[in-house]
């Protein structure tokens, strides 16, 4: 038999189990028993496990800063810029309404990415002060940093073929299977919880010139030093 609403089922069964453990702190023993009973009950009607409603979920996610998805020059190259970031760190960015944007990942992912941004960000801006055509020379920034970023991807790949020990008797992952497990884990998150991401449309009206140089610039911006003062 399978519950129609598996969300309210084990919100229920988690709210059983915060009754059994406030019972038990108090020594309430009868209400605790009872509580454990109705919980049991449960479990055998739906032909569930107390695995399915405890355990912890493999990932812990968390949002990161909100940035405004607006500057001067637009607001593509900036959610570009976020997107891109977030795709090569495990993580995924979200826009809200109110016109601001944040990433969502694992705290450690989420925290790189928000440095890297508010650095990326400044640094771009910066480079394309020269700039006439400033939102293409931009534009250019988060393609020529995506194609690196994608290169040293995949240079990882190959360099690190165990990337994480799971549980029990399973095998260890590859980073490849690592990083769908990270992308599988936060599309359900996403479409669990309704939240909003955003397709951008394909741009247009785009000076050649100033592109190119961005694409350049995005391809031989300094990182390292800016990564070396995240991770200490």
């Amino acid at each position: 038999m399978i519950h129609n609403n598996k969300e309210t089922l084990y919100a229920k069964l988690e709210k059983m189990i915060g009754l059994e453990k406030g019972a038990m702190a108090i020594g309430s023993v009868e209400e605790a028993h009872a509580a454990a009973a109705a919980i049991q009950r449960l479990l055998l009607k739906y032909d569930l496990h107390m695995v399915e409603i405890t355990s912890k979920p493999e990932f812990e996610f968390t949002f990161g800063t909100y940035f405004p998805q607006k500057d001067t020059n637009g607001s593509r190259w900036r959610i570009s810029l976020m997107t891109c970031l977030a795709r090569h760190n495990r993580c995924k960015c979200l826009t809200r309404n109110d016109g601001t944007m944040t990433t969502l990942g694992t705290e450690e992912n989420v925290t790189a990415v928000c440095n890297l941004f508010s650095y990326l960000t400044a640094a771009f801006s910066r480079f394309a002060r020269k700039e006439r055509h400033k939102r293409s020379f931009l534009y250019g920034c988060v393609v020529g940093l995506n194609e690196r970023l994608t290169w040293e991807d995949r240079d990882n790949c190959n360099s690190e073929n165990i990337a994480h020990s799971t549980h029990g008797n399973e095998k260890a992952l590859t980073v490849p299977e690592l990083n769908e497990r990270y992308k599988k884990a936060l599309d359900d998150y996403v479409e669990k919880r309704a939240f909003k991401t955003r397709s951008l449309p394909k741009t247009k009206n785009i000076n050649q010139a100033a592109y190119h140089r961005g694409v350049n610039k995005g391809k031989t911006v300094a990182l390292n030093k800016q990564i070396e003062s995240i991770s200490t």
